[in-house]
């Protein structure tokens, strides 16, 4: 390449050709010219070249766009090519050194070598696969494996080329399927045929194939002399006239094949072409190993990411473990070995029996809440683990469930006087399992009465559901409230929801995590409604049929 097409290379100014002796043209990626020089005329013996005279005088159209199309998406330079061009029974084999300009159109340097068709034409063509070989190369690295295929039309003329990988079926049968192809104008892909996706070489009588490509040998020639079940298929049915089949290796191991078909046994390439063209086996063979190892690599991020979900989720719950213990476990049995301990003094002095009273009925309330609590726990632990025991469904009373509940939590809201009343009718029933509903009420009336403040009100209500296989249970309490943001995440272990309560109640909010996970056992939902000051409304919607 000489300074002055640098040049204009460089300025991406075409306009500067009309100042060059070498006959020149600006050509687009469909073979129109857009434009070109006077010694380019006085080349081709014209007077004025019109915008599409290469793809209406040229031999070969297909192989022509193939190779400006191919060469401006690469976006490379010196890429050299020979085509036929006809014109007032003229004919002129004109050579065209061709370099990318802009992602629309390349530069031209043309040369007649018309004299030199019987010496040079073979090693054109063979010079013209090894630069696609190296375009080919560079594109599958910085692009697709579709358009590094396309990139090898133009040199080998051929109609289409494919790709197909083996593979093993359910029965052991080793097949193949077609994973890619590039096909030139005007060809049918066949890509999406269901038969070629999944084709069993002995059941269609390729065992040639197999014997001869997985010891790294090559299949080609003319179609028609190919054994009778290949003829069928291949000519008959697909209407390839010439076909080249290279064996592409990975790993030492016999991966598939790609091949170059021809409608045309007149462009069909050389034995010496074929010999050129098997170094695009090697290029396949280290593009496969690369995406191999890349899926190796994304495979193993994907475990250590798991491994470290894993260990994160193990740490934070012995965390939550740890805090239970020194604060959930402890309190309760701090108050049951002290008031234990006044209790039997009062009866070594013979005390006051009234105060005994009063000191039995805070052993008995914290005993229920650490029975609670120890529930609480193991079933955090079975979810945590997923262990959950599947429920056992049936029809519940709604009303009796939430009368034992109220029964259990009675001494902690007797002693911050909070009266709770139940709304439910005697005969609601509800489709669940009555431990778990037991449990759900049971956590849900603990954390209303916690944040409740003296002399309030919890009422338990239910109403049909907009569907008509469902019922609302209501908890409703005139407590504390919350804003939007805590109502939400009010469920969530990790959100860090433990908060005081009223009389400085201490906890986790481990009841309420509980409480999501046996009520979406059930295939229902919990959420809260509430505003800061104006008490807690906690829903819970229960099916009401099977």
């Amino acid at each position: 390449m000489n300074n002055e097409i640098k040049k204009i290379i460089s300025k991406k100014d075409i306009t500067l050709i009309r100042n060059i002796a070498l006959p020149i043209m600006v050509i687009d990626k469909n073979g129109l010219i857009k434009a070109s020089n006077k010694t380019a005329c006085d080349l081709l013996k014209v007077s004025f070249i019109p915008e599409d005279f290469l793809v209406k005088n040229c031999q070969d159209k297909e192989s022509l766009v193939s190779y400006f199309s191919a060469l401006i998406y690469s976006k490379n330079e010196n890429q050299v090519y020979s085509q036929i061009i006809s014109d007032s029974n003229r004919k002129k084999i004109i050579r065209f050194n061709s370099s990318f300009i802009n992602k629309d159109t390349c530069l031209s340097v043309l040369k007649d070598t018309t004299k030199y068709k019987g010496i040079n034409s073979q090693i054109e063509k063979r010079l013209r696969i090894e630069e696609s070989l190296t375009r080919c190369f560079s594109v599958l690295i910085s692009d697709s494996l579709h358009n590094a295929l396309g990139t090898l039309l133009y040199a080998t003329n051929a109609s289409s080329i494919f790709l197909y990988k083996n593979f093993k079926d359910e029965n052991g049968d080793l097949c193949t399927k077609m994973a890619e192809e590039y096909c030139n104008i005007g060809i049918k892909p066949e890509i999406k045929n269901p038969f070629l996706q999944h084709f069993n070489y002995l059941e269609n009588g390729f065992n040639r194939w197999t014997e001869e490509l997985s010891k790294n040998k090559s299949i080609s020639g003319n179609v028609s002399l190919f054994p009778k079940a290949e003829k069928s298929l291949l000519l008959d049915n697909l209407k390839i006239e010439y076909l080249v089949i290279l064996p592409i290796f990975v790993d030492h191991k016999w991966f598939g094949f790609t091949g170059f078909t021809y409608f045309n046994k007149k462009d069909k390439i050389s034995a010496l072409e074929i010999e050129s063209l098997k170094s695009i086996t090697i290029i396949l063979s280290s593009y496969y190993k690369r995406l191999k190892y890349r899926e190796k690599l994304i495979k193993a991020n994907e475990e250590k990411k798991i491994a470290l979900k894993q260990l994160e989720n193990a740490l934070f719950y012995k965390n939550t473990m740890v805090s239970m213990m020194s604060h959930d476990i402890k309190n309760p049995l701090s108050s049951i070995m002290g008031f234990s301990d006044l209790l039997m003094d009062l009866w070594k002095d013979k005390k006051d029996e009234e105060e005994s009273r009063e000191y039995i009925n805070i052993i008995n309330t914290s005993s229920k809440f650490l029975s609670v609590l120890v529930q609480n726990m193991s079933n955090w632990l079975k979810a945590a683990s997923n262990e959950i025991v599947t429920p056992h469904f049936d029809m519940v009373s709604l009303h009796l469930v939430v009368e034992d509940s109220i029964s259990l939590t009675l001494g902690n809201a007797t002693t911050k006087n909070i009266s709770i009343i139940n709304k439910i009718p005697e005969n609601t029933k509800a489709w669940g399992d009555s431990a778990m509903m037991y449990t759900v009420v049971q956590n849900i009336l603990v954390n209303s009465i916690k944040f409740t403040g003296n002399d309030g009100e919890i009422i338990i209500t239910c109403k049909k559901a907009p569907s008509k296989n469902g019922i609302v249970l209501s908890v409703i309490d005139n407590g504390v409230g919350m804003d939007n943001k805590k109502a939400a995440n009010l469920f969530s272990m990790k959100q860090n929801n433990s908060t005081t309560g009223t009389n400085g109640e201490k906890g986790l909010g481990l009841g309420l995590v509980i409480c999501k996970e046996f009520v979406e056992a059930l295939n229902g939902k919990i959420w809260a409604e509430s505003s800061p000051g104006k008490g807690t409304t906690m829903n819970v919607y229960l099916r009401t049929k099977e």
